[in-house]
């Protein structure tokens, strides 16, 4: 497998020994110092999907390509410039290295707004040029898969061979509680002036209250008061926010995934926002036979 937009190793967490990553790219070096420390002896390599030499991708051999390129120029909140968007160069990289490499799979991940955009349809054309003849796409959320996060995004595999059905199996979400720190830092309490100015448009979750369900997290968590992810109301009337390990527990990290002692709080944060949900990703795994 190539992990291309690798982050943190959320491919990486959902493998479970199913298959052997050939290379993990990513041009963001933060991520890649998390990623090295949880993933050891997996090669990496520190570069953008533009500056890639097609050469390295062929000598990689990967059966299976992964990509989960950035999702700005194609969500709902932002100036939607999809194909426009400089960030969105990376997204034509890739097609044209699809198109010379041709890897016998190929996976994607992004926001549920892409599969209407412009680039969701040049996508489609590239892999049918290709020969990539069995497609399976679908939008997965934690929230359906036993995770109390609401994190929907749109998954697509296609195979210039035969895909297998996926095991999707559909179950309620664990109590939010089981995901909660013992003894949280002091430090997430929220600050009464933030409550004061943002509170009417911040998202409350009560661990204590039956079905409760924490908003997807995004990169700006701890830096927008708004729209980035949920606070925990607590039984004393004050609000604080999610700890990043707390974060890694929604996103179905397993419990020995650590950041180093040199990120920040922020940092993790950020990192964290950038990734995937695990289960989705095992998901959209399992139609690849191995």
């Amino acid at each position: 497998m190539l992990d291309l937009f690798c982050g943190i190793g959320g491919l990486a967490a959902a493998l479970d020994g199913r298959f052997q990553t050939a290379m993990a790219i990513d041009q963001n070096r933060l991520a890649l110092t998390v990623y090295r420390r949880n993933f050891p002896g997996r090669p990496t390599l520190a570069k953008t999907v533009e500056s890639i030499d097609p050469v390295q991708l062929e000598a990689a051999e990967a059966a299976l390509w992964w990509a989960s390129p950035p999702c700005q120029p194609f969500t709902t909140k932002g100036r939607r410039r999809q194909l426009a968007d400089p960030r969105a160069g990376a997204f034509v990289r890739l097609l044209d290295h699809v198109s010379r490499v041709r890897p016998r799979f190929f996976a994607l991940e992004n926001v549920p707004g892409f599969h209407r955009s412009a680039a969701y349809t040049r996508l489609r054309d590239t892999l049918a040029a290709c020969g990539y003849r069995w497609l399976w796409e679908d939008e997965l959320c934690p929230s359906e898969l036993g995770l109390p996060n609401r994190r929907r995004r749109y998954f697509l595999a296609a195979g210039r061979d035969r895909l297998l059905t996926p095991t999707r199996a559909s179950r309620p979400p664990r109590p939010l509680a089981d995901f909660l720190e013992v003894e949280p830092d002091p430090e997430l309490e929220v600050e009464p002036d933030l409550l004061a100015r943002h509170g009417d448009a911040m998202d409350f979750v009560d661990p204590g209250q039956p079905g409760a369900i924490a908003q997807c997290f995004t990169a700006g968590y701890g830096r927008s008061a708004t729209r980035c992810g949920s606070y925990l109301a607590l039984p004393n009337g004050r609000v604080r926010r999610f700890a990043p390990n707390e974060v890694k527990r929604l996103l179905g990290f397993p419990e020995t995934f650590a950041f180093p002692p040199s990120i920040t709080t922020r940092q993790a944060w950020k990192l964290l926002g950038n990734s995937l949900s695990t289960p989705c990703v095992e998901t959209a795994l399992s139609v690849f036979p191995t």
